[in-house]
């Protein structure tokens, strides 16, 4: 998945033949103490026509040369084994020994540093070879400057290429050699050309379009909490085009204000939280793991509350009025008989309750990965319900019912080896379940709806508006079609305003 990267080069003929000879003979040294060593490095085949970069020849090499300078740098964060860290420099928090993230389709420069002084010409080859078996790939003009032999600075010119969406091009440290002869065996970044996601809000009428975001890079946009206007902008650090989980670097985004309020890559931002007991939840919506110092000495917002509770926890979601944590717990490795707690986010509001221990079931997993999934609880504000993972797949169903402060099984019409999921309508009459349709309470209603879970129920209504606009009044089961508003394809209904007033979208498109 690599494009060809024309590279020039101005060589003197006599002085040019002297160090060619030179450094084959080197090479020739190096390769044959290496022997073993060259066995573990992946096979690439490399761009003939390629050639190291004169730092003096064109005007864009010395436009970016003078654009850049050595930065300090903690080279000790740097592992032995690893060799180098990597940068990109339009989103300094996106550094790793293995860095893969949607770009736009702009020029991006890229900054490698590198543990030990570094043989120049070795880094270059490595960075100009080329996978001629994968289409997807494109290969951006490079152009390249060292600061210093740990410090390499490199343009990817990638707005002159014919590079499409979701193509990628590549850069790799691997059999880069030391200047002291050791080969690099790691180092990675790709560049995936990615669709620039923005906000907009369409009035629940129609009649009203308007885009809120002009994001220059490409963020999967997410709603948080129950607040209108703020939402987390996600880029991933280890982007590929399959179910692999990785870390991601996050930004909270507040739409009223327009401000941007951005976590380290070591601080993972989720909804629903599985870890130490050691963590923060921000009212806002969202919690991390107070597992680095980056997370502990980060400015603390006041919506933000600390908690060192001496138990791992298996699954924390906020209640619905805001005013409570619902934990499972147990120990760290523990697979069954869990806790669930309530435990107030201000601590004048009482003390930690214990509901219910040795809840049976186990916890649910990925079906991609087989990782284990924080428990999520689903709170109308009346009861909470929950699901663990029992024997042969069937789910364990539980409800809490906060008037009884007390848990009980709980079935719904839902065939238990399916996920019972729902969304409920704000007096709680009905829902919706992603694998039962539409029901009056446990009545199955006449058309199920089977599939129209992707949406919201519109606040204080019977109304369920769908993903495309459409919508379902759930009381005469009529239909209304969206008529209005012209909506591109890729475009997700992130959340609907409380006073029902406006829907709030992400598209790449324009909203009609």
């Amino acid at each position: 998945m690599w494009e060809e990267c024309d590279c020039l080069m101005r060589v003197r003929i006599w002085t040019g033949g002297v160090l060619v000879c030179c450094m084959a003979f080197v090479m020739l040294i190096v390769n044959w103490n290496s022997d073993k060593q060259a066995l573990l490095i992946p096979q690439v085949t490399p761009i003939e026509e390629s050639k190291t970069i004169d730092t003096e020849g064109t005007s864009d090499q010395q436009s970016f040369v003078a654009s850049v300078r050595e930065e300090a740098f903690d080279y000790n964060q740097i592992s032995a084994d690893e060799g180098v860290n990597i940068r990109l420099d339009s989103d300094p928090m996106l550094l790793g020994n293995y860095v893969s993230t949607l770009i736009p389709k702009r020029d991006e420069t890229i900054t490698f540093f590198f543990k030990e002084p570094m043989n120049r010409s070795s880094v270059e080859q490595a960075l100009l070879t080329k996978n001629s078996k994968d289409d997807s790939r494109f290969y951006p003009q490079l152009l390249m400057h060292w600061s210093s032999d740990r410090q390499l600075h490199v343009k990817a010119l990638i707005v002159q290429t014919k590079a499409e969406l979701y193509h990628s091009f590549n850069l790799i440290t691997f059999g880069a050699l030391t200047q002291k002869g050791v080969k690099l065996t790691s180092g990675s970044f790709t560049g995936t050309i990615g669709e620039l996601n923005q906000l907009w809000k369409v009035s629940s009428d129609g009649s009203q379009k308007k885009q809120l975001t002009s994001f220059q890079v490409p963020y999967w946009i997410e709603a948080l909490g129950q607040s209108d206007t703020t939402f987390l902008l996600i880029r991933s650090l280890g982007y590929c085009q399959c179910d692999r989980e990785s870390a991601k670097f996050t930004t909270v985004y507040d739409a009223a204000n327009q401000t941007q309020t951005a976590y380290p890559v070591d601080i993972q931002i989720v909804q629903s939280y599985r870890g130490s007991g050691s963590f923060v939840a921000d009212r806002r919506g969202f919690f991390y793991e107070l597992s680095s110092k980056n997370a502990i000495d980060f400015p603390k917002r006041e919506s933000a509350v600390t908690f060192n509770l001496p138990y791992y926890i298996h699954g924390a979601s906020f209640s619905k009025d805001g005013r409570s944590l619902i934990l499972l717990t147990g120990k760290e490795d523990q697979t069954h008989d869990f806790t669930m707690r309530i435990v107030p986010l201000d601590p004048k509001q009482g003390q930690e309750t214990v509901i219910q221990t040795k809840l049976q079931g186990k916890l649910h997993e990925n079906e991609a990965n087989g990782h284990i999934l924080p428990l999520t609880f689903n709170d109308d504000g009346k009861k909470v319900y929950f699901t663990l993972r029992g024997e042969n797949g069937i789910e364990v169903r539980y409800v809490y019912d906060w008037k009884k402060g007390s848990v009980e099984s709980w079935n719904p019409p839902i065939d238990p080896m399916n996920w019972a999921g729902f969304q409920t309508s704000s007096d709680g009459r009905f829902r919706i379940y992603a694998n039962g349709g539409l029901y009056d309470g446990d009545l199955p209603l006449k058309n199920s709806f089977i599939g129209w879970h992707e949406g919201f129920w519109i606040p204080n209504t019977h109304e369920f508006v769908a993903n495309n606009l459409s919508k379902i009044n759930a009381e005469t089961l009529i239909v209304i079609p969206n008529e209005k508003v012209k909506l591109p394809t890729e475009s997700m209904l992130l959340k609907v305003s409380k006073d029902a007033k406006w829907y709030y979208m992400s598209t790449s498109g324009q909203i009609k």
